[in-house]
């Protein structure tokens, strides 16, 4: 059983939290799969200068948290979690600290 039909609660906050900070970002569930997709907007001195179609996959055994040692070998990996997105690499790493700090905030883990 994967973890999202084993705590339906979890994947429901997941879904409010993600609708309340960031509401252009969705929940979707492929092959046994959840990913988040949205159009993440960068800004700077309030002009917009690109919008990003962003997509999170969350790991099989999520909510498993890594344990010290994971963390420490992925040190060029400053956050937590996966990024992908159309266009430039400092809107991976944004997005992935971006997230990374959502889930701690709301203490998804």
């Amino acid at each position: 059983m994967v973890w999202h039909d084993e705590n339906p609660k979890l994947l429901e906050k997941i879904r409010e939290v993600f609708q309340q900070v960031l509401p252009g970002f969705f929940l979707h569930i492929e092959n046994d799969k959840v990913f988040v997709r949205g159009l993440l907007s960068m800004w700077n001195d309030a002009k917009l200068f690109g919008r990003y179609l962003v997509e999170f996959e969350f790991p099989e055994n999520y909510p498993q948290r890594p344990t010290h040692s994971q963390r420490n070998r992925k040190q060029d990996k400053p956050c937590a979690g996966e990024a992908y997105g159309a266009g430039r690499q400092g809107v991976s790493l944004l997005s992935r600290c971006a997230v990374a700090t959502l889930f701690r905030k709301n203490k998804f883990y």
